[in-house]
């Protein structure tokens, strides 16, 4: 099967290995494949698949623990190393214990909003990049105080494709 025939062996073969593998770790993570069933020339011993991004890992912060599921699942899918936390506190104190390659917090979280979350992520980890993700920022959002350099906002609702792109644009 080849891209005359409407697909690429490489195309079918990742979400297998996602599959069987639990995801794959890094960028050109090499994976051993057996296709004795499937390829009446021989067998493919090994194939090497390129991912878009290196594994990174990514501190989710989202009260809301259906969309903090779907959100860290849709992460994970596209390669992203996922610690998901359901308020800024505890938040912060994973950011004390180590760095992450990219922050992902909901502004309108209880206790401690993301914003001011931000803050902090900023002053412990300077070159960590946010995003900031909101269904409620309005004007707030639009001021030029409320993102610092550093931090992205994706205003609710967005698409998967908005989500992904958005964050692989700052990792």
């Amino acid at each position: 099967m080849g891209a005359a025939d409407g697909g690429s062996f490489l195309g079918l073969m990742t979400p297998i290995c996602r599959a069987v593998h639990g995801g794959l770790t890094g960028a050109g993570a090499k994976v051993d494949l057996h296709a004795d069933h499937c390829m009446p020339r021989g067998r493919l011993t090994a194939m090497t698949v390129v991912t878009d991004h290196p594994r990174c890992r990514v501190l989710l912060v989202e009260d809301d623990a259906p969309i903090r599921e779907m959100t860290k699942d849709i992460l994970n899918e596209d390669g992203f190393d996922v610690l998901d936390v359901g308020d800024a506190e505890t938040a912060l104190g994973c950011l004390k214990q180590g760095p992450f390659d990219l922050l992902v917090s909901d502004v309108g979280l209880p206790g401690m909003d993301g914003r001011d979350l931000a803050t902090l992520a900023t002053t412990l980890h300077p070159a960590m990049p946010i995003l900031l993700v909101t269904g409620y920022a309005g004007q707030a959002g639009a001021r030029p105080d409320f993102l610092a350099c550093g931090i992205k906002l994706l205003r609710k609702p967005f698409t998967l494709s908005q989500l992904l792109s958005t964050v692989r644009a700052l990792v």
